[in-house]
């Protein structure tokens, strides 16, 4: 499938697409770097979140695609339903997904996942069509459907937490460039021979601003997660860093201030180059640390070209995890369109 047929897939004009004949249940499967949750929506009712679990399923199972298939099956034993009552599932990953051929090319931050066709081999598991899609495409979705983003035409939408990732809305589509690998935001380049980043280059501006980074820098500051109000909790280290913050270690604030600073100016060269009306910014640390976006604005104001920079938002993500959901459902009634409504 070629980016164009792709971009026409994912859509967001609501002219054309059907909902699915009396759909029960939607599945949504957000693997995170940290973290899995699967999420079961009802006729349409609000997104329930009914399994969790750690990355450790896709290494403890046979297999990473009969982890996440049995972990489907168990949250809709817990909701009472059966795989015969599903109409769609979608599973959101943080990394590159070859259109050509159905696998994922690069997941820097669940490298297990690396070279497997999941959508396919899930299908097998479960008897169902299962969708794979970038995680942050499938919020940005939720966002600009529901969301923040509602009415505006040019939108991106950025999560800032193992990683980072950034889904496009352009025009009122969801844009996923010629080989469907837009908005690796993460992995735009800050710094000439930087930080190594778990990607395979240098000076990736998630290497200076993201979960990860800011538990390595805490760990050089000595600052682990137990000095975290959640020993075990996502982020590990960058929870003890902020959690320093807050208590008014200088050292963990400037720590904050420049990885925030490092955000600010990857999005002004965002803003320069795509110019949306809005970005929407979300994720773990950027919760854990609410203030940060008045520095992305500061950034972002003093750095983007003239026009852009006076009209452009900056916004928290106004809908949370339940993006996912609702983008997943989304896409799914527009992939089943575009298959003729089976």
């Amino acid at each position: 499938m070629t980016g164009l047929e792709l971009t026409a897939v994912l859509a967001l004009n609501a002219e054309g697409v059907r909902a699915a004949p009396s759909p029960i249940a939607q599945i949504a499967v957000d693997i995170g770097g940290t973290k899995i949750a699967v999420t079961v929506t009802v006729d349409r009712a609000k997104p329930a979140v009914v399994r969790r679990s750690t990355r450790t399923v896709l290494r403890s199972a046979p297999s990473p695609e009969e982890g996440m298939s049995q972990l489907i099956r168990d949250a809709l034993h817990a909701h009472g339903l059966t795989l015969e009552q599903v109409g769609s599932v979608v599973v959101g990953i943080p990394g590159v997904i070859d259109r050509h051929t159905g696998t994922i090319a690069s997941c820097p931050n669940l490298p297990e996942l690396d070279g497997r066709a999941l959508g396919r081999r899930m299908s097998e598991s479960l008897g169902l069509r299962v969708r794979v899609e970038n995680d942050v495409n499938v919020t940005a979705v939720g966002e600009a459907t529901a969301g923040r983003g509602q009415g505006i035409a040019d939108v991106a939408c950025i999560l800032v937490g193992s990683g980072i990732g950034c889904g496009l809305i352009l025009r009122g589509e969801l844009y996923v460039g010629a080989d469907g690998t837009a908005g690796e935001f993460g992995h735009t380049i800050v710094a000439a021979d930087g930080r190594p980043c778990t990607c395979g280059s240098r000076g990736c501006l998630e290497m200076y601003c993201s979960g990860k980074a800011l538990a390595a820098r805490a760990e050089a500051l000595g600052l682990d997660s137990a000095h975290s109000s959640k020993a075990r909790g996502e982020f590990h280290g960058a929870e003890g860093l902020i959690e320093a913050a807050r208590h008014g270690d200088q050292a963990a604030r400037r720590e904050l201030d420049e990885a925030f600073t490092y955000l600010g100016l990857g999005i002004c060269n965002l803003v320069n180059i795509v110019n949306p009306r809005l970005v929407i910014l979300g994720g773990g640390v950027m919760n854990g640390w609410p203030t940060a976006i008045d520095r992305v604005r500061e950034i972002v104001k003093a750095g983007s070209r003239l026009v852009a920079r006076d009209r452009v938002e900056i916004e928290a993500t106004a809908l949370g995890d339940e993006a996912f959901a609702i983008g997943a459902a989304r896409l799914a009634a527009a992939w089943r369109t575009l298959d003729g409504g089976s």
